[in-house]
């Protein structure tokens, strides 16, 4: 009788594990929270910066992030790297399974990198020469820095032997890529150089802007004006500064025609007269944009 017993206790306990009783399995643990890194951020355009995010638990089942922006013209996030894109505001949201969390982004225009512009005689010009590749000087007075003929950087300068001999670039035209200027500027052209010295559109002054000699162009029609330093100009033959705070000499994009290889046209101009020119290609001159 107890041999029974006990056959018919393994049978019980057989059936209860595996029959409808079976052990219910670990359930999927869900996300309960999501913190980024940054709750504000105060940017200026062209910057990026990482946003890192902690989800928790930490043994949660699916971690995955997924991220997006409420006006990516703003500011754009791939994967947590957000870029400043144009001034203004976005939310950055993160979102991890039903959880989310966001960064509230404030975009403001980077002064060496942004101007508004003017209009002269159809030709948005900077209010500012170009200081180094890709920035603008702070002030409008500022000469800036001097610039070879297609010519990216201001800092190896060549002198004329040197430039010809390895690193011409032989094209008429100033190569976009070769183009120092700012994002949404460019060199301007021989065409829009020559509707400074419109006469019947614009006019000239030789005048002194906070201790700078220079000459204001002025639209005719609006007022609107830029003020361009007399910032001189760097020789082919030696490299060395001239004539600063008397002469001013601007780079259009164009190759001479009376000059090919050799030449390109720029805008010049002293207290007296203004005109436009050309000159070597290796010479050092500033360069104001126009929007592209």
């Amino acid at each position: 009788m107890k041999y029974f017993s006990i056959l018919f206790l393994s049978v019980a306990l057989f059936f209860s594990c595996n029959g409808n009783n079976d052990p219910v399995p670990d359930q999927l643990i869900e996300v309960s929270k999501i913190i980024l890194s940054e709750h504000s951020l105060s940017l200026e355009t062209g910057v990026t910066v990482i946003l890192s995010a902690e989800v928790l638990p930490a043994d949660a089942a699916d971690k995955a992030i997924t991220w997006s922006s409420s006006n990516a013209d703003v500011a754009s996030v791939i994967d947590g790297v957000v870029s400043a894109n144009s001034a203004g505001n976005a939310l950055i949201i993160a979102h991890a399974g039903t959880k989310v969390d966001t960064c509230a982004v404030t975009v403001e225009n980077n002064p060496l990198t942004y101007d508004v512009g003017v209009l002269i005689n159809g030709v948005r010009w900077a209010t500012r020469n170009l200081a180094t590749t890709g920035e603008f000087v702070v002030n409008p007075e500022d000469l800036g820095g001097h610039f070879q003929w297609n010519r990216i950087d201001t800092i190896n300068f060549m002198l004329y032997d040197n430039y010809y001999a390895s690193n011409f670039p032989n094209t008429t035209f100033w190569l976009p890529e070769n183009d120092p200027s700012p994002a949404e500027w460019r060199v301007p052209t021989f065409n829009e150089i020559q509707t400074l010295l419109d006469t019947d559109n614009v006019t000239e002054e030789w005048t002194i802007l906070n201790g700078v000699s220079g000459m204001r162009f002025a639209d005719i029609a609006t007022g609107n004006s830029i003020f361009l330093p007399a910032a001189g100009y760097l020789h082919d033959n030696d490299g060395i500064l001239y004539n600063a705070s008397t002469q001013g000499t601007y780079w259009s994009s164009d190759e001479a025609l009376e000059f090919p290889v050799v030449n390109s046209y720029f805008i010049l101009f002293f207290n007296d007269f203004t005109m436009w020119l050309s000159t070597n290609k290796a010479d050092g001159l500033s360069i104001r944009p126009v929007a592209k």
